[in-house]
């Protein structure tokens, strides 16, 4: 997951700030603002209808909620062998105008979203202002809820 904020003119708009995020696999990236949370990215993981029905086209199998009985995201780097099972590199993109009250950034790994929702981290960051104490807290709270997978994450204030 990457994301990439700019300054953009627009004849409409004027001048505004816009961000760009693009990922493939499972991390995510979520927007907060002051009155709530945004999911920006988009998981590609095998129960995805849509990556379901791509996969297949490109004559690759799901078994178990695996692309090809193996992977469980259908979108990633390096994987050579899945690339002719349907795996490919190709982001998700999305691009969103920012306002006044957009607040933070935060991308995790799955080793974070499999434990802890974006409504639940709304409510750690309400009082937090500082990046480094809301990165550190969210860690805690997925550890706390169970996470036994590996666990990054980055706080962006916007």
């Amino acid at each position: 997951t990457v994301i990439f904020i700019n300054r953009e003119t627009d004849a409409m708009l004027g001048t505004k700030k816009v961000l760009y995020c693009a990922n493939i696999g499972d991390t995510a990236c979520v927007l907060f603002s002051k009155s709530g949370c945004k999911k920006l990215s988009c998981d590609h993981r095998c129960n995805d209808e849509g990556e379901i029905s791509r996969i297949k086209k490109s004559g690759g199998i799901i078994m178990n909620e695996r692309l090809n009985g193996k992977l469980e995201i259908t979108r990633g780097f390096g994987d050579f062998a899945m690339k002719s099972k349907g795996l490919t590199c190709e982001p998700f993109i999305n691009k969103i105008v920012l306002s006044e009250s957009d607040k933070f950034v935060i991308l995790c790994t799955d080793g974070v979203w499999d434990v802890v929702n974006e409504e639940d981290l709304f409510y750690l960051t309400l009082n937090i202002e500082q990046t480094d104490q809301i990165a550190r807290d969210i860690i805690k709270q997925a550890m706390e809820n169970g996470s036994t997978d590996n666990m990054s994450c980055i706080v962006i204030k916007l």
